[in-house]
């Protein structure tokens, strides 16, 4: 953490690592009077940190604005489930290494997609991170709850479907592109020597991915708001 923050000349105003934390274990049961048993959490690191926002216009939401946009992959998956939250909750298996990350890799994404905002060529920008992939694209399309917008995409098969759609490779950024932009903004990638590829377009009531996975904006959005409200109302249930 201490190199990447160097290597950026972040400004870290405090931080925090939580150790002894704990929660209740959710295999054991608060019922017919029996005390229910406790799990430490993982070890918690936290950064704070600050920036600046030199101009207001320049401020780049994460969600798709527009039915009829190009959604657009910047950088490269190298299939990375170590660690991952398609392991905890699908496998229940925390194990294996973290992404890797090179950090010049990561600064020329971040120039490169700032240089994007600057020119006012991308519509929004969502890092992938926790979830892979396909959680970022569910996520681009609800998380204006007030305007959400589908998408069809076809996200490149490596090895494994499961990998790809939910590898966390770091230095990767989905964004959304107008029609007329398009060609400009290809440019700019390539002046930057950026890798990125072309996944598909918003629009719709649904995201598709790879013609075979198909879900609901409905359903998507009440995951995505409701699910930790209805584990706290069932985790309060249960100690009643």
């Amino acid at each position: 953490m201490g190199e990447a923050c160097r290597f950026f000349d972040t400004p870290v105003t405090g931080g925090n690592v939580s150790f002894y934390n704990e929660s209740p274990d959710p295999t054991s049961s608060g019922n017919a009077g029996l005390r229910r048993t406790s799990l430490a959490v993982y070890p918690t690191p936290t950064i704070g940190m600050i920036g600046l926002v030199e101009d207001l216009n320049n401020i780049t939401t994460s969600y798709f604005k527009d039915d009829g946009d190009f959604i657009y992959l910047l950088g490269k998956d190298n299939e990375e489930i170590g660690g991952s939250e398609y392991l905890k909750a699908i496998h229940n298996k925390v194990t294996g290494n973290s992404p890797f990350i090179n950090l010049q890799t990561e600064k020329l994404l971040h120039d490169s997609v700032l240089l994007l905002i600057k020119h006012g060529l991308i519509q929004s920008a969502h890092d992938i991170s926790e979830g892979g992939i396909a959680v970022c694209l569910a996520e681009c399309c609800v998380i204006n709850e007030e305007n959400m917008i589908g998408a069809e995409v076809a996200i490149p098969v490596k090895s494994r479907k499961d990998f790809s759609l939910f590898s966390e490779s770091q230095s990767r950024i989905i964004v959304s592109v107008q029609t007329k932009k398009r060609k400009e903004f290809e440019m700019l990638l390539k002046e930057f020597d950026q890798p990125f590829s072309y996944l598909g377009k918003t629009g719709g009531e649904k995201l598709r991915i790879n013609d075979d996975i198909e879900i609901s904006l409905d359903k998507i959005a009440e995951l995505y708001y409701n699910t930790i409200p209805n584990i706290m109302n069932r985790e309060e249930e249960d100690f009643k």
